[in-house]
């Protein structure tokens, strides 16, 4: 019989008798879209393993929560929610709204092993304006899909590795994995780095960078939850007119170092905006 769970939060799944191995497939929760003009949040990852398991034993199963839109329903608060277990909360941009939320990651431990993660996505970067301000989209926690050669605040926030390296923040030049996205020579605040994981304790996403002490410009989305968090996409303010908006987050990392798994494969969960899930087989 099948268990899955697709709310946020922690429960346990005990092996059944008989059972020497499971097949598991975790979702990251998806990063939150933009505010204004805002890019797009990344999807998390979806990972799927075989892995050796002893019947009764007690599994941690943690889905990740969705990173919040950088202006709810109603622009009511929390803006820019970072999704539970990891994500990154999107920056702050002031009279224009905010970075969507990082989403949080999923993953399966047994006792202090952690056995697999799934990263979550970054939340877009706000924007607000014309066509040339539109915010970059969020890294999804999958396989490294977007380049980080960003020369403008406003790019794409890197994609989550495959094994153990989390995402860069939109506006990255030359950046390793979860740094935050930063362009030197725009009047910006850089995005939070990434964090990775501590035991069975997922790593968190970089915040969002936001207008430093402007109070108009664009924030950047928050970085993915996962083995490294991704990077926080780059903020700027607006003070000399120029086009632009607010970098994606990067997504996180995923990982399974469960021991004998086999059948590993990481694709995108497609699913923006969305929690994560666990199904088990």
């Amino acid at each position: 019989m099948s268990f899955q769970i697709t709310t946020p939060g922690t429960t346990t799944y005990t092996v059944p008798e008989g059972t020497e191995s499971i097949t598991v497939t975790a979702v990251g929760g998806g990063g939150g879209i933009g505010g204004g003009t805002g890019g797009q949040g990344g999807a998390g990852s979806s990972v799927t393993a075989t892995i050796p398991v002893q019947p009764g034993q007690v599994l941690t199963v943690t889905v990740g929560g969705p990173g919040g839109p950088g202006v709810p329903p109603g622009n009511k608060a929390p803006w820019g929610a970072p999704g539970s277990n990891g994500g990154g909360g999107g920056g702050d941009g002031k009279a224009d709204h905010f970075g969507g939320g990082g989403g949080g990651a999923t993953q399966l431990s047994l006792g202090s092993t952690l056995l697999l993660i799934a990263g979550g996505g970054g939340g877009g970067g706000n924007g607000v304006g014309g066509s040339g301000y539109i915010g970059g989209n969020g890294g999804g926690g999958a396989d490294g899909s977007h380049v980080l050669s960003a020369t403008s605040c406003n790019g794409n926030g890197g994609g989550g590795s495959a094994w153990g390296t989390g995402g860069g923040g939109g506006g990255n030049i030359s950046l390793g994995y979860g740094q935050g996205g930063t362009v030197p020579t725009m009047p910006n605040t850089p995005g939070g780095a990434g964090h990775p994981a501590d035991g069975t304790k997922a790593g968190s996403g970089g915040g969002g960078g936001t207008t430093g002490i402007y109070n108009h410009g664009w924030a950047g989305g928050g970085g993915g939850g996962g083995a490294v968090g991704g990077g926080g996409g780059c903020g700027q303010a607006d003070i000399d007119s120029h086009a632009g908006g607010g970098g994606g987050g990067g997504g996180g990392a995923s990982s399974v170092p469960a021991p004998g798994a086999t059948n590993v494969t990481f694709r995108s969960g497609g699913n923006a905006g969305q929690a994560g899930s666990v199904t088990i087989a």
